[in-house]
């Protein structure tokens, strides 16, 4: 089974960033995508989750490539009703806009090398 999302969108707001207990940094921002044309042009937003030392460079309004998967929560609230949240774990992402261009920021998990990886190409 495959849990594979690609989305181009520009950051909502300025990311937050924090370091947990285990020294790792986690960011969160909103990223607006858009679809359709006229009338028919509709924005959505996604909660994008990074792990990653390098997204504290993302800003508001940057046009970002991330590619993830899907992350479902449920929990139940105080007051006994459920709570509800999607977010993008983004696991590689890049810069798009001019601005960025020169940065390398894109990153990709930590992959074990097999013993056949020594290929000549």
């Amino acid at each position: 089974m495959i849990n594979k999302v690609t989305l181009i969108g520009n950051v909502g707001k300025d990311p937050e960033s924090k370091v947990i207990p285990n020294g790792k940094k986690v960011t969160k921002f909103s990223l607006a995508t858009t679809d359709g044309y006229g009338e028919k042009k509709k924005t959505s937003w996604h909660n994008i989750v990074l792990w990653s030392d390098k997204a504290d460079m993302i800003k508001t309004g940057d046009r970002i490539y991330i590619e993830g998967r899907i992350d479902y929560s449920c929990w139940d609230k105080p007051d006994g009703t459920k709570a509800y949240k999607t977010e993008i774990i983004g696991n590689i992402w890049q810069f798009m806009n001019s601005k960025n261009t020169g940065v390398d920021a894109s990153t990709k998990p930590d992959m074990p090398k097999s013993q056949g990886d020594d290929l000549p190409f």
